[in-house]
């Protein structure tokens, strides 16, 4: 059963924190879903720079098509880093389709991993591709069984961690059982309830605070 972290007022930098020190453990990769009503996008580009700021590769699956690169570089002049730098430690693919996604994740992601020396995975919009609605039901249901084993196997085998961000859902009721079944895999799943816990200023606002 998954670990739920839920967000409550005040709780942000407490929540956060508890998220980060996930990303740092220095133990076999867990698979970490966080929803947010409109910011999932967001708060996966503020963590993928946050983690290269420690020197460390993350391969960022854009599959919401969504990623910040003005958010990496303030992250970065807040650190007093060269935003190139951490920008090239983001290694960003961009699938278009379920079917890209499946593959990238089924037949390339390992191969990757070990290339590129990676220390973790983000895939922003974990369902977002999957509600395309020319895509039969049955056929997304195999996909996301698809995936979900591949991410699995990365957690596994690789022993780094896995982590997907999702907005709260928005998508058609029927396919809600997407998220449920992404919830049934995680290790641990984050939900913020207001966008006002995480958006990006205010999660560097606390970053500011904790430098000082």
């Amino acid at each position: 059963m998954a670990t739920i972290l839920s967000s409550r007022e005040g709780r942000r930098k407490e929540w956060l924190g508890e998220v980060k020190g996930l990303l740092e453990a220095k133990r076999p990769g867990s698979f970490l879903l966080l929803e947010a009503p409109l910011s999932g996008p967001s708060i996966a580009t503020y963590l993928a720079g946050w983690v290269a700021t420690s020197r460390r590769t993350v391969l960022y699956i854009d599959a919401a098509n969504a990623f910040d690169p003005y958010l990496i570089s303030r992250l970065a002049r807040q650190k007093g880093r060269n935003p190139q730098e951490l920008l090239q430690r983001i290694l960003i693919s961009r699938p278009f389709t379920c079917y890209q996604l499946q593959t990238l994740l089924q037949d390339r992601i390992e191969a990757a991993i070990e290339k590129m020396g990676a220390g973790l995975v983000i895939l922003s919009g974990m369902v977002d591709l999957l509600l395309d609605e020319t895509v039969p039901e049955w056929e997304v249901r195999r996909i996301m069984g698809k995936i979900l084993k591949s991410i699995g196997r990365v957690c596994e085998e690789e022993g780094i961690p896995f982590l997907a961000t999702q907005r709260i859902w928005e998508g058609p009721v029927r396919r809600r059982f997407l998220l449920l079944q992404a919830e049934g895999e995680a290790q641990v799943v984050g939900r913020w309830k207001m966008d006002s816990e995480c958006n990006p200023r205010s999660l560097m606002r606390d970053q500011r605070a904790n430098s000082k």
